[in-house]
């Protein structure tokens, strides 16, 4: 599930998955914008089956916070 959650974090941002970093922030890094980071999460919840808290989704800075939420839910 990992591996695809990246996947949809790269197609979102046209990134190689490959050179995603846990640390790389969404809107400092990436430039990303709440319309942004509401259609990435949008994209997650369709194609993973997940349910993502919107409460949740405001502390989601880095990739790596995404990455420790789906391991979260995994367990």
């Amino acid at each position: 599930m990992l591996k695809q959650a990246l996947e949809i974090i790269a197609q979102q941002f046209n990134l190689d998955p490959e050179n995603l970093d846990r640390d790389l922030d969404f809107r400092d890094d990436l430039n990303a914008d709440s319309i942004e980071l509401f259609e990435l999460f949008m994209s997650l919840e369709d194609e993973l089956e997940l349910e993502v808290d919107a409460d949740d989704v405001e502390n989601f800075r880095t990739i790596g916070d995404v990455i420790d939420y789906i391991e979260d839910l995994e367990d």
